[in-house]
């Protein structure tokens, strides 16, 4: 027999031994993390210690809320929201924060390109929230979700300094109570002249009705809809109820009939009222620190971290193995020769 064919014979008659059972893989990856424990403490530890000094580090804001007991149906909410995030709106806001002092609150205000960043300054929020549109051309159904109202209206302001929050929330409560009423002084225009429709249709019927009534009544609802039509047409833009205010006093001025007069007189009145009912719920409600969450936002980057330097070592060892397969992670101790 030559010597290799010796060779062969020897290997296989050979007694193989006891066979070794294959290493669990969580002990490979226990000696993985062992070995590289270094670069996975420091690279997990380092950035969240960075992003809680990052968050330490930047300045402090403060917020404070102001809640509305205002019904509004969606496409109002959404109207007020137009207005108030309008550049001319803005405009306004901004210079009237300038002249109460507070030119950083009006430079944010005029650096936020987005509206997005405009929400993190003035925050509009509806309770109980609108309902999710439905793709339906049921009429009733929408009439019905159209009809459905928030109760509650919250604007959160958020700003840089405590002592300039009061100055900050007269200014945006001010804007806000100039536009929010004007909402419902229209419901009332509009069920006004429902009503003298009414009035007036019933007077036709009756054989025997007032001439005089009739006519007044007809002038009566005439200059409603003038009002109504003036908060209509212009309800869309920046239209405040000073404004309507100023309208409705030029209409009395102009008027020479002492009964349309007394009709324009309680409408003078009643937008009075609703100016001064429409404050919120709480005039000086408490300023808040707002929250950095550095525990929260730190405990994250440990996660993040974590999880990106030990794919790390294993893929370093990994790497390393198929170089110098005795050092393979899955490599037993003392098997490299």
């Amino acid at each position: 027999m030559t010597e290799p064919q010796q060779r062969i014979s020897a290997t296989i008659t050979a007694d193989p031994g006891p066979s070794r059972l294959p290493e669990p893989q969580a002990l490979i990856f226990g000696r993985i993390l062992w070995h590289r424990r270094y670069l996975v403490a420091l690279g997990a530890l380092l950035p969240a210690l960075l992003v809680g000094v990052v968050l330490h580090l930047l300045p402090t804001a403060y917020s404070t809320t102001f809640v509305y007991e205002r019904p509004l149906s969606e496409s109002e909410y959404n109207v007020l929201l137009h207005r108030f995030y309008g550049l001319e709106n803005l405009g306004k806001i901004v210079a009237h924060l300038r002249d109460r002092g507070v030119d950083d609150q009006a430079a944010r205000l005029e650096q936020a390109g987005t509206r997005k960043a405009l929400e993190r300054l003035i925050r509009f929020e509806p309770f109980p929230a609108y309902p999710t549109p439905l793709r339906t051309s049921d009429p009733e159904i929408l009439e019905g979700i159209n009809s459905i109202k928030a109760q509650l209206l919250y604007v959160e302001l958020t700003g840089a300094e405590r002592d300039a929050m009061p100055a900050i929330a007269d200014v945006i409560t001010a804007n806000i109570e100039d536009a929010l009423p004007i909402y419902d002084l229209r419901d009332d225009l509009r069920e006004s002249s429902r009503t003298l429709r009414q009035r007036i249709a019933e007077i036709e019927e009756n054989v025997n009705h007032s001439e005089q009534m009739h006519r007044y009544s007809l002038k009566v609802l005439a200059s409603t809809d003038r009002l109504r039509e003036e908060i209509d047409r212009h309800l869309p833009a920046d239209y405040t109820m000073p404004q309507f205010l100023d309208f409705l006093e030029k209409q009395l001025t102009a008027c020479e009939d002492e009964e349309l007069a007394e009709h324009l007189r309680s409408w003078l009145r009643k937008t009075q009222n609703v100016m001064l009912a429409s404050k919120p719920a709480v005039e000086s409600p408490a300023v808040y620190t707002v929250s950095k969450h550095v525990l929260e936002r730190s405990v994250l980057a440990f996660i993040v971290a974590l999880m990106i330097t030990t794919f790390m070592a294993v893929t370093l060892e990994e790497g390393k193995g198929r170089r110098d397969p005795s050092r393979s992670p899955s490599a037993a101790p003392g098997s490299g020769g």
